[in-house]
C-alpha cells in the first residue's frame, strides 16, 4: 500500500472516531492486553489491541497508534483516543535520536 502522511492521519482519525468499524468490532480493536515496551519505544505500561497500541506517555497521558520500521525508514503514527488529534513522523534513515521523537510526542499529546 502506498499512502501519504495525510492518508495515514485520516485513517487513524476515522478509525478512532468510530467511523470505520461497527461498534462491536471497534470494541474488539480497542480491547487491549499488556505488552512490554520494545526497541526503546513505549513503556512497561503499554497495551496492545488488534493492530493498535495504547502508548503510556508521561503524567498518565496516553495515545493510540502504531509504527513500523524497515532498513532505512521508520514511521510512527499516534492519535488521541477520540481521533481528533493525530501526528505521523517519518524518518528516512537507520539512525536518529529516539529521545527527540519521544519529546515531540510528549509535547504534542501531554499537557505540562
Amino acid at each position: 500500500m502506498i499512502s501519504t502522511v495525510a492518508d495515514v492521519n485520516t485513517f487513524l482519525s476515522k478509525l478512532l472516531a468510530g467511523d470505520l468499524l461497527p461498534p462491536a468490532q471497534q470494541q474488539q480493536l480497542l480491547d487491549t492486553v499488556h505488552v512490554d515496551g520494545d526497541k526503546g519505544h513505549g513503556s512497561p505500561q503499554d497495551r496492545y489491541g488488534l493492530g493498535i497500541r495504547h502508548f503510556k506517555l508521561k503524567n498518565n497521558c496516553w495515545a493510540w497508534g502504531h509504527g513500523g520500521m524497515i532498513p532505512g525508514s521508520a514511521t510512527r503514527t499516534l492519535a488521541s483516543a477520540d481521533g481528533r488529534h493525530v501526528m505521523t513522523m517519518n524518518r528516512n534513515s537507520d539512525w536518529g535520536e529516539q529521545r527527540l521523537e519521544d519529546t515531540a510526542v510528549q509535547t504534542t499529546f501531554c499537557k505540562p
